[in-house]
């Protein structure tokens, strides 16, 4: 062969290793970033479970996320291929310019548009609890858990105010009972135990409210057909007691086995942010 091509092969080759080792070689946080830490003035952090963010242009917290990100070494991935979800996402800023987005945690992150293996794991808990460290601005209500008598209960959750905006919207009871047929209202025994857990962001004030509704979700007998339930939240988590509903027994005749429309009424408000998550049951009459 041509030692001229064989050169020039050679050339080619050495070229594609060096680009290689250049593409696939560790780099810190601070080598991706491409400036120094001082130089970030902003960070923007989303929560991927439920849209919530934080945002801060305090110099000590940029510097406290520098710190964990940068403790570490960045290797692009083999693995390209797209993931779906992700825990969250932070970008870093310097003025208005955005210099990068990390998304994700663990050993395999996502830089920009590009997987990169992680030498030590980026911890999921210490990023919580920069999050929560900041005041977050909630994108819609946190998701619940409802349970009575061990059956997991569907509800809706709507906005009455949420960052700064009024809604004007159908009543949640009317609106679950256009969604449902009465005879898929889940039967529950008096004296089982409900509970209610928020997964994430408990609120500051929740209340909730016992209504007799007839099929197509209006209260009956006014205010007398409102009993409201003490409740306590306790890490998220609070509990009371199915009974019999007093205005149940305001019918003229009692019929055996007569059961009862309840509508489940929990307001929730986190500062001026409120909003109503609302269910329905079916329990024997007084």
């Amino acid at each position: 062969m041509n030692k001229k091509l064989l050169g020039l092969i050679f050339s080619a080759v050495l070229i594609i290793i060096i680009f290689l080792c250049a593409q696939f070689s560790s780099r810190s946080f601070n080598n991706l970033l491409g400036t120094k830490e001082t130089n970030i003035t902003k960070v923007f952090m989303r929560n991927g479970s439920n849209g919530n963010w934080v945002e801060t242009n305090d110099k000590d917290k940029i510097k406290e996320l520098f710190n964990l990100l940068n403790n570490r070494y960045y290797r692009i991935a083999l693995n390209q291929v797209p993931r779906v979800g992700y825990s969250y996402y932070y970008d870093f800023y310097s003025g208005d310019k955005k210099l990068l987005r990390m998304t994700g945690n663990g050993n395999n992150v996502q830089i920009n548009n590009t997987y990169y293996n992680v030498s030590e794991e980026v911890s999921h808990d210490l990023l919580k609890s920069w999050f929560n460290s900041l005041p977050v601005t909630m994108e819609g209500p946190p998701g619940i858990a409802i349970t009575i008598g061990g059956w997991r209960i569907d509800y809706i959750a709507e906005k009455n105010r949420w960052n700064s905006i009024d809604y004007d919207r159908e009543d949640t009871f009317k609106t679950i009972l256009n969604k449902s047929n009465v005879t898929q209202i889940p039967y529950i025994k008096i004296g089982d135990t409900a509970s209610i857990c928020f997964t994430d962001n408990p609120p500051d004030k929740f209340t909730i409210s016992d209504n007799l509704i007839d099929n197509k979700g209006i209260r009956r007998y006014n205010d007398a057909g409102t009993i409201n339930i003490p409740i306590e939240l306790k890490d998220g988590k609070g509990f009371f007691e199915i009974k019999k509903h007093m205005a149940s027994g305001f019918d003229s005749y009692r019929v055996e086995g007569k059961s009862d429309l309840r509508g489940f009424r929990m307001t929730a408000s986190w500062g001026e942010n409120e909003c109503e998550y609302a269910f329905i049951i079916r329990a024997d009459s007084f």
